[in-house]
């Protein structure tokens, strides 16, 4: 068995490649002692340690958020997108850049203990319906566009049965049958596209 040893400033991380099976670790005794806490958890707790103190600040959108307004503002997703029918488990794809919205997507979704899917804000419709298609992605929140990217269009693209689809009522694709919402950060209405303003 070899093994390289990589020193950090905190701990000491060992890799092993094994021959006889596909381990990407080994699990062993540790000096280091792990948190067994969620990040929904650990959201609360930073709320009663900083609740008024700056959290997040989103200079492009000139947003500045408090840990208690980034807080409410995920718990308010959170319901929202269940009441959409997610359920715990299902995917949720992020795409676009850092905003004040990303982090209030990412810490909704561990609230609602779904599986975020960070999309590459460069990627183009045919990668994006691949990673829809690998990983099985329900839905999809983003921005309407950001530099030369216009989000909502690449993904009508690939999933025409946008404009399609009834009022109110989850997107239905032959070839991505898991697919059933596209949230969108726009003041704009979108036909049969949910606002991210919607949710609080």
């Amino acid at each position: 068995m070899n093994s390289k040893l990589l020193r950090t400033t905190r701990t000491s991380v060992i890799y092993y490649q094994l021959s006889h099976n596909n381990f990407s670790y080994v699990h062993g005794a540790s000096n280091t002692k792990f948190l067994h806490n969620t990040i929904a958890q650990l959201v609360d707790t930073s709320v009663e340690k900083y609740g008024s103190q700056e959290s997040c600040v989103d200079v492009k959108n000139n947003v500045r958020l408090t840990f208690e307004q980034v807080n409410s503002k995920a718990n308010d997703l959170a319901s929202g997108l269940l009441s959409l029918g997610f359920k715990p488990g299902d995917r949720l794809g992020l795409w676009g850049p850092n905003s004040a919205q990303w982090q209030i997507t990412s810490l909704a979704a561990c609230k609602a203990g779904l599986i975020m899917v960070d999309l590459n804000p460069a990627y183009q419709s045919q990668e994006v319906l691949n990673c829809i298609k690998k990983v099985q992605i329900k839905g999809i929140v983003t921005d309407e566009s950001f530099k030369t990217q216009n989000y909502y269009n690449l993904v009508k693209a690939v999933l025409p049965e946008i404009d399609q689809t009834p009022e109110s009522s989850p997107i239905t694709s032959q070839q991505c049958p898991y697919f059933t919402h596209l949230i969108v950060n726009s003041d704009k209405q979108f036909k049969c596209v949910q606002n991210f303003i919607f949710f609080y």
